[in-house]
């Protein structure tokens, strides 16, 4: 690792530039903050790992000031909400990363919120995960423009650009440059904020098989198979190396736009390294470089992130190795850059380090550095996360040491506290936390730091709240089910919904709302999982001070039922801090919500989401205010037999589709797996279809005639794959990929979609694999005859 820096540093070093001081400029330099997702400290190759390919990371490497010792939070939405503002997660009301404990408090504001106000144009493609309803968008915090991606589709997907729903064809982590290029070549007159937050290396969910997790163009796969690696090394090494080559397009981008001396560009993951459950020990190993742990846990492998920053001209390229910085410094230090002044952020400005790696000060030796598991009081049942009960906001049970994990870090030292287990490690000397330091007074020192800490963690009254949503500010507002904050104990809150496998009379789940805007509101819920549930449920919302409003209606949540009817709802007041209350009056069984939709009448005003598709299944049932029965109306004898035969016939559907798509992964599944058999295969044949070629030809010039179509045809299966044929054969392979993605997701397509790989990288695929071909002399021979 150090052999591969110090090379790339005296390359740098040899055209770098006199540094700028960074108070002396005039101009405000533009920022590009690029974030993988789950990449590990070493899964690059400028720290050391040969075994994947990222060049473009590697010569940013060379041109930039880069880490050793970055600290990011043990997982995705609390880093992001310590990216994007400065402050330790838990004080942005963010304390997990499902059911809405990744929303940031409405307060919160971001560093597109106070650029945007300096004249800033902000932009953000990719990864959001900071919030899904009104007020936590990505627009809603300051972004003017963008698109963000849905978790985790990297091909074919649907995305919200610009507040509208889209759905783009070709692979994500492609069309995520696309759009960055346009938003570069666009701006580039004038300072910008670009947010490149990527979905890879993170595995991707829409594909059940685990060698299919990490979805890549097949080319990439290919390449790294035939170096010898297993599946989910080789899928995961091009998945990454395939964000490589666009994360360079994008620097190209800035290149051609004539502003890379004027732009700030930053690249750091998320958290650390993860699925350690794909790999053999020797593989997981040898990925992350002998560093402990995984995602998710607070260890070094888990919270330890590359951190590069390149300002050309300005700074000069270095290693920074002995201080501990976090990813809460990122924001003070682009407000710095661009003389802004902040206050009220946990993190501070790195530009001391920047202009000089080699500073001598007690701050950086001596300051403290904390982490912790997010959410500890999550506890696993079966495949689901369950949230413990919370009775409303109390937090007196959140004591330090009870449960999950504590890290501080100070200097060479770090003390960890994993549910009541203490250790102290000595980090430089032993990085992968293997052998215990011992030295009680130093780790007495820490662990009282640490508890202090978290006392007043605990004590902020932003840290674990529950979001407050917003209704009126779009034609259609949600509430999720899984956001109350208080519930009876028969709910149980999973990650994505609320599941009461005994709900009745007085159960109840409680919310926080802002009403924005009055009106009449159609109110319906949205179901996630299977179930049956038949009675009378009431909605009230109050505001206090006499504004109070309620529902009730019956509900019929029927075995395949999506979305329930509730009826109408008038508001004819707005407020903040309201309580929203869905108590059950009647009835008895399972139920299980997803969300809760807010349609208000005669609005102009949309916004679309990832869930404003309603499918209309077999038995629905719409129930009117005035409903009190606990079951629906009978239907007639006709209706209910033609209900069946519907059911049916799509039951027979699905099963066939779910058929069909399972053959064609098995037999595309079985072409991968046997590739180079086949390809031996192939070039046995050659000789005998050469014969029979040659034999055409020597008939078709007896009767002075051209070549037969049929002749022409086996003479192109003939010819050598040169440069247009092997990228022609790369895109049969990723179209191939594309169909087993495609079908593995269980979607009926009437026609192959075709992923789309750009010029420049068909030409590097096509390169790399004509290293390895064979010429024959033979073929071309044959092929200038017949042509």
């Amino acid at each position: 690792m150090d052999g591969m820096r110090a090379l790339l540093l005296v390359a740098a070093l040899a055209v770098a530039s006199i540094v700028t001081p960074i108070h002396a400029q005039t101009d405000k330099p533009s920022f590009i903050v690029f974030l993988a997702d789950d990449l590990g400290f070493n899964d690059v190759g400028f720290q050391g790992n040969t075994d994947v390919e990222t060049p473009r990371l590697d010569a940013l490497a060379a041109e930039s000031v880069s880490f050793d010792n970055f600290y990011v939070h043990p997982t995705c939405a609390p880093t992001r909400a310590s990216l994007l503002t400065g402050k330790f997660f838990l004080r942005t009301g963010v304390w997990g990363v499902h059911g809405t404990r990744d929303f940031m408090g409405l307060e919160e504001k971001t560093f597109a919120d106070v650029l945007g106000k300096e004249g800033y144009k902000t932009g953000i493609y990719g990864k959001w995960h900071s919030g899904t309803t009104d007020g936590y968008l990505a627009w809603d915090r300051g972004f003017q423009e963008g698109c963000t991606t849905h978790l985790y589709d990297y091909l074919d997907s649907k995305v919200i650009c610009n507040r509208k729903l889209e759905f783009t064809k070709g692979w994500t982590t492609k069309n995520i440059a696309d759009w960055s290029i346009d938003f570069i070549k666009k701006n580039a007159d004038e300072p910008f904020v670009l947010y490149v937050p990527f979905m890879a290396p993170h595995l991707g969910v829409t594909v059940p098989l685990a060698e299919y997790d990490w979805q890549a163009p097949r080319s990439y796969i290919l390449k790294y198979r035939k170096k010898g690696q297993s599946e989910p090394v080789a899928r995961l090494h091009a998945l990454i190396n395939f964000m490589d080559f666009q994360i360079g397009r994008i620097l190209d981008a800035v290149d051609k736009a004539k502003i890379s001396e004027s732009t700030v560009v930053m690249f750091m993951s998320d958290n650390g390294a993860d699925a350690q459950e794909r790999f053999t020990d020797e593989e997981w190993k040898k990925r992350n470089a002998g560093l402990n742990g995984s995602k998710g846990k607070i260890d070094e492998n888990a919270i330890r992130s590359p951190l590069l920053i390149r300002y050309p001209g300005t700074f000069k390229p270095a290693v920074v190795g002995d201080p501990v910085v976090e990813v809460e410094d990122i924001f003070p230090t682009m407000m710095d850059m661009a003389g802004v002044n902040v206050t009220d952020v946990d993190g501070t400005s790195l530009v001391p380090l920047l202009e000089n790696p080699k500073l001598e000060d007690k701050f950086w030796t001596e300051r403290y550095i904390y982490r912790t598991v997010p959410a500890p009081w999550w506890t696993v049942s079966g495949d689901q996360m369950v949230l413990l009960p919370n009775k409303g906001l109390d937090k007196t049970g959140l004591r330090f040491g009870w449960s999950g994990g504590w890290a501080v870090r100070q200097g060479n030292f770090k003390y960890t506290n994993q549910g009541g287990k203490e250790s102290l490690w000595d980090i430089v000397n032993d990085p992968s936390e293997t052998k215990k330091y011992e030295d009680e007074e130093l780790k007495g020192r820490l662990r009282e730091s640490m508890e202090n800490w978290w006392n007043e963690i605990v004590a902020d009254p932003r840290s674990f709240t529950v979001p407050i949503f917003i209704l009126g500010r779009s034609g259609s507002s949600k509430v999720p089910a899984m956001g109350a904050v208080d519930k009876t104990t028969d709910f149980v809150t999973r990650t994505h919904i609320v599941q009461g496998d005994y709900a009745h009379p007085g159960s109840f789940l409680e919310y926080r709302v802002n009403v924005e805007k009055e009106g009449k509101y159609k109110v319906k819920a949205r179901r996630k999982a299977k179930g049956s549930w038949n009675g009378i449920a009431k909605f009230t919302i109050d505001c206090g001070k006499g504004k109070e409003a309620s529902l009730e209606s019956g509900m019929n949540q029927g075995a395949w039922v999506k979305d329930v009817m509730f009826g109408d709802i008038d508001l004819p007041f707005t407020g903040e801090n309201c309580t929203m209350l869905f108590r059950i009056t009647q009835g008895f069984g399972t139920i299980n919500l997803y969300w809760f939709f807010f349609e208000r009448e005669g609005a102009k005003e949309e916004v679309a989401d990832f869930d404003d598709e309603s499918v209309e299944l077999p038995g629905a049932a719409e129930s009117t205010e005035d409903a009190k029965p606990a079951a629906p109306p009978a239907k007639s004898a006709t209706t209910n037999a033609q209900a069946r035969r519907r059911k049916r016939l799509r039951a027979r559907r699905r099963a066939a589709r779910l058929a069909k798509a399972e053959a064609a992964a098995e037999e595309t599944k079985k072409k991968t797996d046997n590739w180079e058999e086949d390809t031996e295969k192939e070039e046995s044949k050659k000789p005998v279809l050469e014969k029979k070629v040659v034999e055409k030809e020597e008939e078709n010039e007896n009767e002075e005639k051209k070549p037969s179509k049929k002749s022409r045809t086996v003479e192109r299966s003939l010819r050598k794959p040169a440069e247009d044929g092997e990228i022609a054969s790369a895109e049969e392979d990723e179209e191939t990929e594309a169909s087993v993605q495609t079908s593995s997701r269980i979607k009926t397509k009437t026609s192959k979609k075709e992923a789309v790989v750009d010029d420049d990288e068909e030409d590097s695929v096509a390169s790399s694999l004509n290293e390895e071909g064979e010429k024959k002399s033979e073929d071309e021979e044959l092929s200038k005859k017949v042509g």
